[in-house]
């Protein structure tokens, strides 16, 4: 039997094994294993476990087992998307996974207990949550409330009003449609500094306008401006994306942030591009600490054709020059395309030394 080989020649054995025939010997003794987790030793650093029986992420029970308690140690990254686990796999990462930095769970209502014990874990320092095959309210109230870094999918409105609770987030991600209030629960949260929302829809009679003290980064996808937005006196970028604007004031809605935004990528969806373009004439006026625009290239073309005197006159006032210069950011696509356009449309104009145009990188 090969557990009573020379230990050299079971480190070769091992050498010429895959993955699944090492786990299997690694359930043998403990001799067997620890050759295992030197042969095996940071690949699972970045832990993907799946439920669908062809993909490589498939793991029996005892595999995991096996995978947890002499590996657990280096899993820094863990992702499982599974309907159902078994039950002692909260306990076991809890138990071994002590240098776990970033999880994402699938959770559904066959393995929320089992995943209770991970969500409280405070060695976690992202944690992401796909919740759209679980209904219940209670999934919250077991995160970590330290918890700096929270991501959320799929959530319910019985869920959201929890979010008020973690106090010491920092940076916060939703992504739902049946969230509503999130603007006025996130007021809540005093050292928040980055909020993302993607796909709610906020009633427009409620308010709008709530004090996030600490808020230096916002992010909105795919969301309706009907009324106003928060107040954030330290915020530096702003991103709307895919947003629809139901006022005509949506420039001055930005520029209340004039006294410290850096960054704003307004990417609206299509069919106003000169409305917008207008609306970063004004921003600009206002914004005097804006080093960096992005936006579509119906837009930017927009800027060029309609109001090219109005934003060489803008930045100059702004201090741009040859030297400081605004970063324009177009469209991922046909960015080098526009830019060919517009100069040679352009040749001699002086907004070539005030801007430089290039393609929008995430």
């Amino acid at each position: 039997m090969i557990q009573n080989l020379p230990t050299e020649i079971i480190d070769k054995v091992f050498g010429y094994l895959k993955e699944k025939e090492k786990l299997i010997l690694a359930q043998v003794n403990k001799r067997l294993e620890c050759t295992y987790a030197y042969h095996v030793q940071e690949k699972y650093k970045l832990l993907l476990v799946s439920e669908d029986i062809n993909s490589a992420g498939f793991y029996t029970d005892t595999e995991l087992r096996v995978i947890l308690s002499s590996c657990g140690s280096t899993v820094s990254f863990f992702s499982i998307q599974c309907t159902e686990v078994m039950e002692q796999l909260g306990e076991l990462i809890e138990k071994y996974c002590i240098n776990l930095r970033y999880a994402y769970l699938m959770i559904t209502n066959e393995n929320f207990n089992a995943f209770k014990r991970v969500l409280n874990m405070k060695c976690i320092e992202m944690l992401y949550l796909e919740c759209s095959h679980y209904r219940g309210t209670d999934l919250i109230q077991y995160v970590n409330p330290y918890c700096k870094e929270l991501k959320l999918e799929n959530i319910s409105m019985a869920q959201e009003h929890h979010i008020r609770e973690l106090i010491h987030l920092e940076k916060l991600y939703v992504e739902s449609y049946h969230v509503q209030n999130i603007f006025e629960i996130c007021s809540h949260l005093p050292k928040l500094r980055e909020l993302t929302t993607n796909s709610f829809v906020y009633p427009p009679d409620l308010k709008q306008d709530y004090l996030y003290p600490e808020l230096e980064k916002l992010t909105l996808q795919y969301f309706a401006i009907k009324l106003d937005l928060p107040i954030c006196p330290k915020l530096k970028q702003l991103m709307l994306i895919f947003t629809v604007s139901y006022v005509e004031n949506i420039g001055d809605i930005i520029s209340k942030y004039g006294n410290t935004l850096e960054r704003l990528d307004l990417s609206p969806v299509a069919g106003r591009d000169k409305f917008h373009a207008e609306q970063i004439i004004i921003v600009l006026r206002k914004c005097k600490r804006l080093k960096l625009l992005s936006t579509t290239n119906a837009i930017i073309r927009y800027l060029f054709v309609e109001f090219l005197g109005s934003l060489i006159t803008v930045l100059k006032e702004n201090g741009f020059n040859t030297e400081r210069r605004l970063k324009l950011e177009g469209d991922l696509c046909e960015v080098v395309q526009l830019k060919l356009e517009l100069m040679e449309k352009f040749p001699n104009s002086e907004v070539w030394n005030l801007i430089t145009l290039s393609q929008f990188i995430y």
